[in-house]
């Protein structure tokens, strides 16, 4: 007996293969929609383009649920199938994202798709609207009529239909602002990445600044071709008294470090001041001729020359120069006569009304010393908002793993 497409569609791996099609196939057009037009403006899609986009989804949404139910496209993307299918893909080419390298690109076959700028792709957004779409009827069709064993799977749906809402819709209201203080006086305008001047409400002035590197690393150095022997983790040594290792054909003991040293006379001296440098006394011999050598290496700075141990004609042993382990950044921000000290430190931001506080740079020449920084100050309206849903997300799954346990 030959079967209807009606009765094929409620074939179970059909189903599922028909809704796997259609997710990738939504990706497949959005590659060849890529190719030919190239990547999507989305810079129109700012408030309030966006909030009546958002209104439409969800007319859209309560629409197709109450009015055609029976609709044959609605029932699929009210179904399991659908957003499964539509979060893999969704999934597929948000992990893209993390193997390929987001920017500029010499590889055509990568930009001509569009996959260095995936976030701004035909792909991304169509995949992104399926899901929206797919989860957005799920969670209507639990919704109503509304029973209270749904309640946990509405809450954890709906959380993620607004956490991906909020995150994707709000990214074209971000504001990046950068700001140049220091401890001479307070600040209060900015500058955007096209360089336009932003006054701000607020205005903010440096009072301390802390930077503690990590140990350098003392290697050697390929004279001729200007190239560290880096070719693997063993083949430097950190800059720390009494440290001991064997590079190539060198043995290589460190005597005595300073972390920060100054040259008198051609006598290292350790002095903790502006144009110092760190500083390692060592002493090598080479395990074939056993010849001995020793001497100082630094990285160098304004009161340290530069310094390295020539171990033949052609390798001197050089320090590599430290990079930063831990940063905090102490301002004073005032806003009328209000007045609030915060500390800024690295991958831990400060917020003062409603802008984010992040740390960019210092000056590289004075180091620990630094007496100006650069912020990036961020003011991101629909944050708020990714918050309530990753918290209903991590309640509704929190809920629905323990009554699965029970």
């Amino acid at each position: 007996m030959i079967q209807s497409p009606k009765n094929r569609l409620n074939n179970t791996n059909a189903t599922y293969f028909h809704s796997f099609m259609i997710a990738f196939g939504v990706i497949v057009l959005g590659l060849i929609l890529q190719f030919i037009f190239g990547s999507i403006n989305i810079s129109f899609v700012r408030f309030p383009a966006n909030l009546v986009i958002l209104v439409l989804l969800v007319l859209s949404i309560s629409i197709g649920h109450f009015k055609h139910k029976q609709s044959p496209i609605v029932q699929w993307l009210s179904s399991s199938k659908a957003a499964i299918a539509s979060i893999v893909g969704f999934s597929v080419v948000s992990l893209l994202m993390g193997f390929i390298s987001q920017g500029e690109t010499t590889n055509s076959f990568i930009r001509n798709f569009g996959l260095n700028n995936i976030a701004f792709s035909w792909a991304y957004v169509f995949s992104l609207l399926l899901l929206v779409l797919t989860l957005g009827f799920a969670t209507v069709k639990r919704i109503y009529p509304f029973r209270k064993q749904n309640f946990w799977y509405i809450l954890n749906h709906l959380g993620l239909w607004i956490t991906l809402i909020a995150a994707n819709f709000g990214s074209v209201d971000q504001t990046h602002l950068r700001m140049n203080i220091n401890t001479t006086g307070y600040n209060n305008y900015a500058v955007s990445e096209k360089g336009e001047f932003s006054f701000m409400p607020f205005s903010v002035k440096q009072t301390d600044f802390k930077l503690v590197n990590y140990n350098p690393r003392l290697t050697i150095m390929d004279s001729k071709t200007s190239t560290y022997s880096l070719k693997t983790g063993k083949n430097t040594i950190e800059a720390k008294s009494q440290n001991l290792l064997t590079i190539e054909n060198w043995s290589i003991k460190i005597l005595k470090y300073y972390p920060a040293a100054r040259s008198v006379a051609g006598i290292i001296q350790p002095f903790d001041s502006l144009g110092a440098a760190p500083a390692a006394l060592v002493v090598t011999e080479n395990i074939v001729t056993k010849v001995q050598k020793q001497g100082w290496v630094s990285c160098g700075d304004n009161l340290m020359p530069e310094l390295s141990v020539m171990l033949d004609n052609q390798h001197p042993l050089v320090m590599i120069p430290p990079t930063e382990k831990e940063m905090n950044l102490s301002v004073s921000v005032r806003s009328g006569k209000k007045e609030i000290s915060k500390t800024i430190a690295i991958n831990s931001p400060q917020s003062f009304g409603g802008w984010k506080m992040y740390i960019v740079s210092f000056d590289k020449q004075k180091g620990k010393w630094s007496n100006s920084t650069v912020v990036e100050l961020v003011k991101d309206s629909w944050q708020p908002f990714v918050y309530v849903g990753l918290g209903m997300m991590i309640i509704g799954s929190f809920f629905v793993f323990w009554r699965g346990k029970k």
